[in-house]
Formats: C-alpha cells, structure tokens, sequence
C-alpha cells in the first residue's frame, strides 16, 4: 500500500459510502454514524474516552449490531503474561498449523511495525485457563467451559529469531491487532471500538497502521470508532471532518465537540510547527477561501500559516499602515483583499507587506460554485439535493451575501464557508493555483 494510497483511503471509503443510509448510535452523549468509515475520540488524559467507547459497544449490540471492543494494551499484557508462564510453548506449537497471514496482512505488518522480517509465523494455541476474569478479557473467547484460544508469534529478523515472549510492547500489539482481525474476517457489519491502538508507535507508523485498518474496514463494510493522542491520526481525522474532541464540563460530565460543525475542535491538542506567515484577510468569508488556496501548498504550509479576518478593506488598511516591514522579521505578513477592491486600495509600498487580491468577492464566488453544482455542494452539507433547493430558494437572485447567510443560518455557517470555499477550490484549479503562486512569490513557503 502506497503512500498516495495510504493518504487517499480515508477518502476514497467515504466517497463509496456517500449513498449509504446513516446509522446513528447515541452513547453517553456522544453521536456517531457507524456507516461512515472511521470516527477518531481525542481529548487529555482521563475525560472518558474508553468509557465512552464501552458506552458505543453497548448502545451497538443492545440495537443488534455487531461491536468488537479492544484494549490493546491491556490484552497484551494479558497474552504475554499467560505466555511467560509456560515453558512448553515450542512444544505446543507442533501440534498445530502456523497460519499464513497472506501477502496482504504481512505486509500491513511489516509496513507498521518498520520491519522486512525474514520469517513470520502465527498460531493459534489451545489453553486451559482456570482464571475466569483473564478469559472474561479476552473478546474472541466463547464459552468458559471451552478451551482459550491465545495467539503465539515466531519472527525472524536480521538473522535474529524471537517470538510473543521476546516482544515489544508496540510490535506485540502490531501482531495482536492484525491476528485477531484475520480471525473476525467473517463477521459482518462490524464496528471496530479500538482504545488508543496506537500508543507505543511513532506518529508515522500511527498513521500507516490506521490507513491500513481502513482498507479492511472497505473490503469487509466495517466501520471504526477509535481514541488516540497522536497528532498526526488527529490532524487526518479533522480533515475527513470525522473528529471528536473529549473533554470534560465544569459539573463533571463529559463533552463532545465535532470537527464537522467546528472545525477548531482537536486543534489544541494537534503538535503545533511556530507560525511563520500570518496573512490578514477582510471577513470570515475571505478566510475559509484564502485557507482553501493555501492547502494547496501542502499541510506544512498550513500549519505554519494563521489566516486572521477583520471587519473589511478598512480594517486591512490600518493593519498594514502600522505594520511595518521588517528585513529580517522572524514572522512574514501579506494582506489579502476580496478581488472587487482593486483599485480601491493601494499598491504596497516598499516598506509595506505584500497587498494581494482574491479572484473576486468570495460571496460572490461561492454563490457561482455553489449553483453550478448543486449536486456537490449537497453532499458536502451532508444533505440531499431537494433539502437545499428548498434552503436556497428564498435567496435566488438576491445578494450574494445573503445566499451564503441563508445557507450557513441552516447548515451552521462553519461547515457553509468551508464546504463552499473547497468546492470553488476544486472547480477552479488553474485561477487557485495561479493565485497560490502569486502568494508563494510574495512570501516564502
């Protein structure tokens, strides 16, 4: 799995699943579509993030779906502790198979864990364990009266051979996760409840291992919801608009926060890069569009840039007259006016900042790209065409500024500005790309 893929298959499930009737499961306060692919929990330490994933499994199975809970962290200490006590494991395993994981899995593996192993086998071994709490922790057991079904890894890398006993904690639960998936492959309209599956990786492999979790969950309908700390699963999740920040209220109950309708939800909780630009922009408008040109540029512009809006041209002008400019300023500025100001402003001086113009009013931008395809700006809201039609038409023919107050007065004006702005983004390529180089001119990124 490539790394384009690996970035575009988060994409590319919801894309398949845009038809896909909604399943809404309502858990100690918390509201999750189950039918999309992943739901990321994030928040400190101690807000209830596991509870809140324990919530989900029993609202799930009370409704008569199918939820998988996994601790990870806790069911390989489980593993290893059984595992540590035996001295006839190399015994045992001549009594059964080695399961060949396919191409696929060991190189899900591989690819998460950062190792090309020269060998790699799983079993699946029989045990009589007479502590019921141990087997009660374990997901994939059935009766207690039947025998405990515990995986054993061999692996061999670099001329070096080790097993489960030998393993690190993050490896280990590498293993585990991909075994006991392998083992659930039958099951149908699973929704994976993953408790911080993530937690002794590096951010990159966080997200390889995410990635690949996903094109099960497309191969086989499942769905995820999952709880991390690690930034970088964080910042891909409030860009599928599929975050959920944790958090705790003053009277002790827990809060939740959606990236969808607001999309500073997570972002204190994101490792942030120092901002080396900020660009200063004439309304709230301005700032989703001048922020959907510069993600253009990559996610390393994006986080080095603050885009900051005022109370229009007026309020660009006073900025800039007592913002001098710096020759060697540790934090560049440029100004970006709505493109029906040319003219009207100066051009700057050569003590001034950069003076940029966007390709037109963005209302009136958004008011173009939102009627050419009203399909796609439908989906986008997360509603059906006929809903929108009927949103919009009081506001046909009318000022542009009222069309966008209109639609953001019903679909919360967050999501409005931000579906309208990338949707002009993605039908306009050549006037965006033209005027982020003219950016990328003026400042350095």
């Amino acid at each position: 799995m490539r790394k384009a893929k690996e970035d575009s298959i988060w994409s590319d499930i919801k894309q398949g699943r845009r038809a896909t009737t909604s399943r809404e499961i309502h858990a100690n306060g918390l509201t999750v579509d189950v039918a999309q692919p992943c739901v990321v929990l994030g928040g400190r330490s101690g807000v209830g993030k596991s509870r809140t994933l324990k919530s989900l499994q029993a609202a799930i199975t009370a409704g008569g779906g199918r939820a998988l809970f996994l601790d990870l962290n806790r069911l390989c200490q489980v593993v290893h502790d059984v595992l540590i006590t035996r001295d006839d494991l190399a015994e045992m395993k001549e009594e059964y198979e080695s399961l060949d994981p396919g191409e696929l899995r060991r190189g899900d593996v591989q690819r998460v864990v950062g190792r090309e192993y020269d060998a790699l086998s799983w079993f699946s071994l029989e045990f009589e364990i007479a502590n019921a709490k141990i087997v009660a922790e374990l997901p994939w057991t059935g009766s207690a009266d039947d025998p405990t079904l515990l995986p054993y890894f061999e692996l061999g890398y670099r001329g070096i051979d080790y097993s489960s006993v030998e393993m690190g904690q993050g490896e280990l639960a590498v293993h585990l996760l991909f075994w006991i998936l392998e083992i659930s492959r039958e099951q149908e309209d699973l929704v994976l409840l993953l408790d911080e599956p993530d937690a002794y990786l590096p951010p990159v492999a966080a997200r390889a291992m995410l990635a690949r979790l996903l094109r099960i969950c497309k191969e086989r309908k499942w769905s995820i919801v999952m709880s991390t700390h690690v930034s970088e699963v964080i910042e891909w999740a409030i860009a599928e608009d599929a975050f959920v920040r944790v958090s705790i209220k003053d009277d002790g109950s827990t809060a939740f926060s959606y990236s969808r309708e607001d999309e500073h939800a997570g972002r204190d909780l994101l490792s942030r890069e120092q901002v080396s630009r900020v660009l200063y922009v004439e309304d709230e408008s301005a700032l989703h569009l001048t922020r959907a040109l510069v993600e253009r540029l990559g996610q390393q512009a994006m986080s080095t840039t603050s885009v900051i809006w005022g109370r229009g041209a007026g309020y660009l002008g006073k900025v800039r007259d007592y913002l001098p400019r710096g020759v060697r300023a540790p934090i560049q500025y440029a100004f970006i006016a709505d493109g029906d100001q040319r003219g009207a402003i100066p051009s700057s001086a050569e003590a001034q900042w950069p003076l940029l113009f966007l390709p037109d009013d963005p209302d009136r931008l958004f008011v173009a790209a939102g009627n050419a395809r009203r399909d796609r700006l439908a989906m986008l809201l997360n509603t059906d065409r006929q809903t929108l039609d009927r949103v919009l038409e009081p506001h046909e023919g009318g000022d542009a500024h009222d069309w966008v107050n209109g639609l953001g007065d019903h679909f919360g004006r967050e999501a409005t500005l931000k579906a309208l702005a990338h949707l002009w983004v993605e039908d306009n390529t050549e006037d965006a790309d033209a005027w982020v180089e003219e950016l990328s001119t003026s400042l350095s990124f």
